[in-house]
Order: C-alpha cells, then structure tokens, then sequence
C-alpha cells in the first residue's frame, strides 16, 4: 500500500522502461528502517515483471552476513531448482561450481583447487554467468534487499556486476538502511558503478508527509477514523508506513476502539504496541553501550525534549559521557535534534513515540522515577 509515494513510484518506472530500452543501471534506495524502501523496491520488481523481464529478489539478513552468496542462492535458488533439465542444463550444466552453494540441482561439486581465493573466484564467475544467460532473452532484473548485511562475496559480485561485467540489460535494485551500525559501507559499490559503463542512481526515500500518513491510516483501518485518533497514530510513527500500517492494523483489532457518530475512535489513554515493532525497535537499542542507553532511557521517561545538561543530570553522567553517547544515538537515526524556545540550545528527543513505548515498556517503574 505505496500511499504517498507517486514521485518515487514515477522514478522507478522511468528506471524500468530505461533498462528495457536496452541499457543497464542501478538503483540504490536508502533511508531509515519502517520507511518503506523494500516496498517501493519490491514495487519495481513488479513492473518489471508486467514488461516481461525476469525477475529475482534475494534479502542479505544481518544473521547470515557471513554465509556465502546467501542473497543471490535466495533469488535464483527456486529457478534452479525448479526448471526441466534441458533449461537447467543451458544455464548451468557448465558450471559446477554452484554445487556449493546451490543444493538440489543437479550438479556434483567439482574437487577442490586447494586455493580458497581461486575457488572464490571461480564461483564469482560462475555467478556472473549464470546472470549473463538469463539476461541474454530478456532484461532481467534483481533486487538485494538491504545489501549493506550482505557477506562479502555476495558484495563483490555486485560491485563486479556494475563494473560492466556483462552487456545485456540488467536492473539491479538495492535497498540500504541508515543509521544501522556494523554494515558495510556502501562506497565501493557506488564507485564501480560511477566509474562504469552503468547508469547509477541514489536515492533516499523520506517519511511520509503527515496527510499521507493519515490517508494510510484511514485505509489500514478499513473505516472512518476520528481525526485525533488518526493524529495520535501519525504521531507514534513519524511518516514510517511500516509502523504506521502495523499500529493501525493493531488499534483496529483492539477491543477499545468503539464507534461514535460516524467514525471510530479509541477510549483508552495508550495506544498499544505492535509486539513485531516493538521486538525490531528492541534490536536496534540492543548493541547501544551503557551510556547510549541510559540517555534512551532518560529520554523515554521524561516524554519530550532535553538538553545535554538535564540528560546528563538525570542519568548520572558527565557532560562529555552524554554528548558523546547523544552523538552515536544521532548518527543511528535514533534521536531528532531541535533548537528550544530561546533558539540557542539544542535539544533531543526520541526519533518517534513507538521507540519511547518500546524502551519504557523496557524500563521499570523505579528506573523511570
């Protein structure tokens, strides 16, 4: 449900038919998780898809990140596996390599070279290839799903991809989170694709503007919404339909949203937490040090913005410890920055009202006072 989103939808179709002309590029869409970039992504797939490409999605998972071309076994592993003989034979039946990584098809593993970088190479080959054949009907087009997780020599081949590798019409998709620590850093990809023959475009995806967030509402919720319940749900997620779409899907399932007149509303004090977001928003505070923590927490129970000298205060710790730890927050998108009242101060808050129910739901009523 891409609400909202008729600019970036405009792009990527322009990015489609572009490829379909004949030419290759990359499209790497970035942004804070809950944002929306597999979605719009995922819409880019499917209008691929409608132009007769053949299309493959594959994720990179933070857990997996040292397991072999994981991504890439994800997207082409069901073809494989799944075509008749002669097709499977065409594609593959020259490259045993992938029996290392693909089970299933149909290949004996080749013996080993006894050189671990030959056989990496060998398998980078065999990889590039296999997208060579399958592109050499149609356009093809791949997506890999929060690349930065990916294991390195799934990296490697989508840096050695852009670098020209191969010369029928090829879409690579990619989507990147920002503010996650320990990813790989996105460089290196950008610059093989600058420096080829290539197209590249980056773009970040931005929340959704408050009546867009509304209107996604309304059409989660099924139902006329009472305005301030509406704005209380806008609120929590701050324009991240991924949150908005699970607390309105939540709030309509709830006991307490009763009618009144012609619309819904909901007659109790806190809206409830969807128990996904709140599990992937515990994640992201987990690898947080003790002070990066603290100043989470700080800034949770007190409900609203603080300076650096009242964050240091409550959580008792010096003036340095909390600016340094309010850096770190920032950088992992997971505080906003304003000036107070005065315009001179700084002040810090909670990226959005679902991390503060997150981490006070976390925090016990003694810690809070």
């Amino acid at each position: 449900m891409l609400v909202g989103r008729d600019a970036e939808l405009a792009a990527l179709r322009s990015d489609v038919a572009r490829v379909a002309e004949g030419g290759s590029g990359a499209v790497l869409l970035s942004g804070p998780p809950g944002v929306g970039k597999s979605a719009l992504a995922r819409a880019a797939i499917d209008e691929a898809a409608g132009l007769g490409f053949d299309t493959f999605t594959g994720r990179a998972r933070p857990l997996s990140r040292d397991v072999a071309y994981a991504p890439l076994v994800d997207a082409f592993g069901a073809l494989l596996r799944g075509v008749d003989d002669d097709r499977r034979a065409a594609l593959i039946g020259d490259l045993p390599q992938l029996a290392l990584v693909f089970s299933g098809i149909g290949l004996a593993a080749p013996p080993p070279l006894g050189d671990p970088e030959l056989e990496r190479t060998r398998l980078l080959d065999a990889f590039t290839r296999l997208v060579e054949r399958l592109a050499l009907d149609r356009p093809l087009a791949l997506l890999i799903d929060d690349v930065p997780f990916a294991d390195s020599a799934t990296f490697t081949f989508a840096c050695h991809l852009v670098a020209g590798a191969i010369e029928h019409p090829v879409l690579l998709l990619l989507t990147a989170r920002t503010g996650e620590p320990d990813q790989r850093p996105i460089g290196p990809l950008l610059d093989a694709a600058r420096e080829s023959s290539w197209w590249l475009e980056a773009r970040e995806v931005a929340p959704l503007r408050d009546e867009d967030a509304a209107r996604l509402v309304q059409m989660t919720v099924g139902r006329p919404v009472d305005p301030s319940l509406a704005a209380r749900i806008v609120d929590r997620c701050a324009g991240r339909p991924l949150f908005l779409d699970a607390l309105a899907r939540t709030v309509a399932e709830s006991p307490h949203l009763v009618e009144s007149g012609d619309a819904v509303r909901f007659d109790a004090d806190d809206l409830p937490l969807p128990d996904g977001v709140r599990a992937q928003l515990l994640a992201r505070v987990t690898g947080c040090g003790a002070a990066e923590r603290t100043v989470l927490d700080v800034l949770a129970a007190a409900g609203g913005e603080l300076d650096v000298v009242t964050i240091a205060a409550a959580g008792e710790l010096d003036t340095a410890s909390a600016s340094a730890a309010l850096d770190v927050l920032h950088r992992r998108g997971l505080l906003q920055h304003a000036t107070d009242a005065t315009g001179y101060d700084v002040v810090h808050d909670l990226v959005h009202g679902l991390l503060r129910d997150t981490l006070n739901a976390d925090l016990s009523p003694a810690a809070a006072r």
